[in-house]
């Protein structure tokens, strides 16, 4: 029978789809589904709460000939791992060293041009920890970015972005009317430090698009006179 799962601080698709022994897509997309997805958009980024259908394993049929050995392989879907790194001025920081440590397995390589690096990680990977040449060492959570409507889903994108204001855990405090208002300076918005339409709208474009808050820092300041 389908298991009616609730999502919990960093759960995922993906990790549900890596327990159960299947594609994350299967569940994704199974009818059970529909009002999750029509309300959240991407699988794996759900809030605590949320309710998430895990379908029935389907049997499948393989045709091979008998009286010989045959290996079958699980199909395995492991998680991409996708960051953009900019420095204090907003360029990319490209090429740099890196390390990457995920729940006791070490990834080394060098970002590229564009400031990113890909590395493609267990779906069980919860905890990690990113050491770039130049930085300070980052910690990262995998799965705890909520959805942009709640407030705790704006601030976790504001400060990827660079506007801390995280520790104001879902809270309106004075960390995020800081980060609003220096978010909306940047990018042009009426400054209020208050949490609208249009500046949870840009928040998204941009944690979704870097290069877009890349823009707006190139832009020549404007003044009023």
């Amino acid at each position: 029978m389908p298991v009616r799962h609730i999502i919990r601080q960093g759960d995922s698709v993906s990790r549900l789809a890596e327990r159960h022994g299947l594609a994350p897509d299967t569940i994704w997309s199974d009818p059970a589904n529909d009002d999750l997805r029509s309300r959240r958009g991407r699988m794996d980024v759900l809030l605590p709460g949320d309710e998430v259908v895990v379908p029935d394993l389907r049997p499948g049929e393989a045709e091979c000939a008998t009286g010989a050995r045959h290996e079958f392989r699980r199909l395995g879907v492991p998680m991409l791992f996708e960051i953009q790194l900019f420095d204090e001025r907003g360029a990319p920081a490209g090429d740099r060293a890196y390390r990457l440590v995920v729940d006791g397995g070490e990834h080394r390589g060098r970002t590229d041009a564009d400031g990113r690096l890909r590395e493609y990680l267990p779906n069980t990977a919860r905890r990690g920890r990113l050491a770039v040449e130049g930085e300070p060492e980052r910690e990262l959570l995998f799965g705890h970015l909520d959805p942009v409507e709640t407030l705790s889903g704006v601030q976790k994108r504001l400060t990827n972005l660079g506007f801390a204001c995280a520790q104001d855990g879902g809270r309106m405090g004075r960390a995020t009317a800081q980060a609003l208002v220096a978010f909306q300076r940047v990018c042009g918005l009426p400054v209020t430090g208050e949490l609208d339409d249009a500046t949870r709208e840009e928040v998204r474009a941009c944690h979704d698009d870097p290069e877009r808050l890349r823009a707006h820092l190139e832009r020549p300041p404007a003044f009023g006179f």
